[in-house]
């Protein structure tokens, strides 16, 4: 996949300004450079003050927020057998109704019909996990 999944990335690449390499864009002055005289002696020490500016920081930092994705993908097969009710609660089908209830009574398989919550505080917490939900 790539890193750049978003289709805009492609027309921050195509706006963002050239580097200037080799003196191309600029005037046949400043492309000379400093004459011989500005060149440093061997062995005499550079101070910060005759270093040159640095340059402008890239435009990769703005990417950044579109190489990758926020946040946690929900569980596909969880997000098929669970279901967030209004109050908060999970609710959950009941096993043993999708095949083989011909010898089952009538009470019986409607009672499996119905949706229960769920029990025990850990699965609770780790449905809500491959759910994406977190809050109570």
């Amino acid at each position: 996949m790539s890193l750049l999944w978003n289709w805009g990335a492609k027309s921050l690449l195509r706006r963002s300004p050239a580097p200037l390499a080799a003196g191309r864009g600029l005037s046949r002055s400043m492309r000379s450079g400093p004459g011989p005289a500005a060149a440093p002696v061997r062995g005499a020490s550079l101070s910060l003050a005759a270093s040159p500016a640095p340059s402008p920081a890239p435009w990769y930092h703005l990417l950044t927020p579109l190489r990758y994705k926020s946040g946690m993908k929900t569980h596909s097969g969880a997000k098929k057998r669970f279901r967030v009710r209004g109050s908060g609660s999970i609710k959950r089908p009941k096993s043993g109704k999708s095949h083989n209830t011909g010898y089952l009574k009538r009470q019986r398989a409607n009672r499996l019909g119905h949706s229960t919550g769920i029990e025990g505080k850990k699965i609770e917490q780790r449905v809500r996990k491959l759910l994406g939900v977190f809050n109570a």
